[in-house]
């Protein structure tokens, strides 16, 4: 088997005064972001009820799809909605206990505006 490619290089030049192709300008920006000191443990809480909050709407979403299937006429009957509205309740307070959290962490961090 040959090879029949060409290894001539072609070298294409063009005058100054021509403007052939695109032209790349390269802009660079820079920011300021906050950066809060967060412990472990306080990392390990906003984690948990994170999670707890998901798996309690999660929960609630699927007892009430169930109580949906089982019909709008015996939806309060048979408890699946109770459950349901427990499950989100317990959801939200899971975000409360998060937001009070979030809240302590920022209240607690000073901005040094020296840097």
């Amino acid at each position: 088997m040959t090879n029949n490619l060409s290894t001539e290089s072609t070298n294409y030049r063009t005058s100054s005064s021509e403007k052939n192709g695109a032209t790349i300008t390269s802009v660079y920006v820079g920011r300021k972001v906050k950066v809060y000191a967060v412990h472990e443990p306080e990392l390990n809480n906003l984690s948990l009820l994170n999670t707890f909050s998901i798996i309690m709407f999660s929960a609630a979403s699927f007892v009430l799809s169930i109580a949906a299937r089982n019909g709008l006429e015996n939806i309060f009957k048979d408890g699946t909605t109770l459950i349901s509205i427990l499950l989100y309740i317990l959801g939200g307070v899971g975000l409360i206990f998060k937001r009070n959290i979030l809240k302590k962490i920022k209240e607690e961090s000073s901005i040094d505006s020296d840097r």
